[in-house]
């Protein structure tokens, strides 16, 4: 099985309880969800530029081709052995491939994007078909907002930090 992270925009991310209620359409939920596989990424292992680029990742696609024609070039003219030119660029391929999907998830975040699940799944299809099931289900309750608990700690005991804090530390008085 694979973890998918499940990211929706903040415009619709407020709407999964309409969803799960049937106030609005699952297919709108639906098309604009995005799922980030967890783990390796193959294709940035080998075409990390072309990667980047295919996912508007900009800055990151300058980044790694700047950064891998320096770990190509600098050995060739300092002179070092094949080998170690063969590490360094398998080297970066590597971290480029474990990082990959880390990469995309921050650019969602920073576009606005809103991380609201983790979903286990055989394939990418099959966790588009659970969110579906998820979405579709009304027993399942785990994308609706949950309330915080109340204070029950607050008459017996003393705050350390700010007195407004609901999520302060608490020491017990002596």
């Amino acid at each position: 099985m694979r973890y998918f992270t499940l990211h929706l925009p903040k415009i619709i991310e407020h709407r999964l309880a309409e969803a799960q209620s049937g106030n609005i359409n699952i297919q709108q939920v639906l098309d604009s969800a995005k799922l980030v596989r967890e783990g390796f990424n193959w294709e940035a292992f080998f075409l990390v530029s072309s990667w980047a680029l295919r996912n508007r990742l900009w800055s990151a696609a300058l980044f790694v081709t700047v950064v891998l024609a320096v770990f190509i070039y600098v050995p060739l003219i300092f002179g070092l052995d094949t080998g170690s030119h063969i590490i360094l660029v398998v080297g970066f391929a590597l971290f480029c491939g474990f990082n990959a999907n880390d990469w995309y998830r921050m650019a969602l975040r920073r576009s606005g994007w809103k991380l609201v699940s983790i979903i286990c799944a055989k394939d990418l299809e099959q966790a588009y078909l659970r969110l579906e099931k998820i979405l579709n289900d009304p027993e399942i309750t785990f994308m609706k907002p949950i309330q915080s608990p109340p204070d029950k700690f607050h008459g017996s005991r003393t705050s350390v930090g700010s007195s407004t804090k609901s999520n302060s530390w608490y020491l017990d008085k002596e």
